[in-house]
């Protein structure tokens, strides 16, 4: 994928993802008064499900293209070759800085999980299913993602009651039950891949707080009558400061204590309440993505902003001795991503990869990709006005030998040789959408 097709991918995403997650937290908090917290944990479905609608397959738009010449050839002196270098764009340092980011934001986790793993040492399996561990400060904890386990500190049955360790171990069993694990791992993902998005990080700490809620909330419906049992419990715990597992799921942490204290001493909500709420998250949720696809639907479909390109191009060959000769009109929608394929005389193809924006209403930069027999040749990028009577030229030279003229015209409109024909293919990619 081309870098502007990427930092376009990236701005529209961030901004999918701003939206889903300011409406997630302008939601929560009055969410989890009206329905309950494990109705209000359901909310933090809708970004990934926003995200995921980019990926949804949109209505094909067709770009145009019409064969204004026939192939010609001829033997020949190759004329001057002019080198160009391809001009670093903005696209393509912000795709740099982010693989930089990216790499490093999983390194981060990586380092942070495995020293995490080292610090447990030795570790003994309990009758209850648990897992005993001499070097952890609070607990219980649940821990792993393909094959999950509960920890316990070796103090843990001592400084609770029996009735309080089953709460505790009931508590980390539904985070297991319940995929709160992979729900974390894929939080730090999203968190990699938006790691100069402070909101996303602002946001996943608001997601944990409703994981733990939502928890609370199940735990305390297996046991209605120990809210105040289950209260001390959380107060006496050790505070074992934030984990350093990215995934885990510590039942002791005092990050969000006052929050869940608050949780316990409401009256807990009834089934159906729960159920409408979830029932609510689902429509919601289903909206919200069936508005953005419809968005992207309606705006893939438009050709208000379409422009005519006519390309003509001569391809020398000097080793080979022959001159092929293109002229060919391509009509294209701003930011979408065009593939036309030609044939050389040598038996080979040459494919133009084309997309273009709008800088200004009567401007275009118009990016390309030239591929010979699968080689790259060069990447091309060109502003110039949109005007018929004038065109903007371009020369390389390509390390296989091959000499490339390129001479290239905007319009608003399709040249009278164009309409004249009515050929059009489906186009390949949408580089402003997917």
């Amino acid at each position: 994928m081309r870098a502007d097709a990427v930092f376009t991918l990236a701005i529209e995403a961030s901004i999918v993802l701003t939206i889903a997650l300011l409406l997630v937290l302008l939601l929560r908090t009055p969410w989890r008064r009206i329905f309950g917290a494990s109705s209000n944990y359901a909310l933090w479905i809708i970004p990934p499900l926003s995200l995921l609608t980019l990926a949804l397959p949109l209505p094909e738009p067709v770009f145009e293209v019409w064969s204004l010449t026939a192939i010609a050839s001829s033997n020949g002196d190759p004329s001057t070759v002019i080198n160009t270098a391809a001009a670093f764009s903005f696209a393509s340092f912000f795709l740099s800085v982010w693989i930089i980011g990216f790499i490093a934001s999983l390194a981060i986790f990586a380092v942070r999980q495995l020293n995490f793993r080292r610090s447990l040492g030795q570790m003994q399996p309990q009758s209850d299913g648990s897992w005993m561990c001499g070097s952890l400060q609070s607990g219980p904890m649940a821990i792993g993602l393909f094959q999950p386990k509960i920890l316990i500190p070796e103090e843990f049955c001592n400084r609770f009651n029996p009735q309080q360790q089953a709460m505790a171990l009931a508590h980390e069993r539904i985070h297991i039950q319940r995929g709160d694990l992979w729900a974390n791992a894929l939080a730090n993902l999203v968190s990699a891949v938006f790691w100069f998005h402070p909101l996303v990080h602002f946001a996943q700490r608001k997601f944990r707080c409703d994981q733990e809620l939502a928890c609370d909330a199940r735990v305390l419906r297996e046991f209605p009558q120990q809210r105040r049992t289950y209260a001390d419990a959380l107060l006496c715990a050790p505070t074992g400061g934030r984990p350093s597992s990215v995934t885990a799921c510590p039942w002791s942490s005092h990050q969000f204590m006052t929050e869940r204290l608050k949780m316990i001493q409401r009256n807990p909500s009834s089934n159906f309440v729960r159920q409408t709420g979830v029932v609510s998250v689902i429509c919601l949720a289903l909206g919200i993505c069936g508005v953005l696809w419809s968005k992207d639907s309606s705006e893939n479909l438009t050709k208000e902003d379409r422009i005519y390109f006519t390309f003509e191009s001569t391809i020398k060959d000097p080793s080979a001795g022959y001159t092929t000769t293109h002229e060919f009109e391509l009509g294209l929608d701003p930011n979408k991503l065009a593939k036309v394929t030609k044939d050389l005389n040598d038996g080979g193809s040459l494919d133009y990869l084309v997309s273009f924006s709008l800088p200004q209403t009567d401007q275009v930069f118009l990016s390309m990709e030239l591929t010979h027999n699968g080689n790259i040749i060069g990447e091309p990028a060109l502003l110039f006005g949109v005007n018929p009577e004038n065109s903007a030229s371009i020369q390389i030279n390509s390390a296989t030998g091959l000499s490339y003229e390129l001479a290239v015209k905007a319009s608003r409109q399709a040249s009278s040789r164009a309409r004249s024909e009515d050929q059009q293919v489906p186009a390949l990619a949408h580089t402003s959408s997917h």
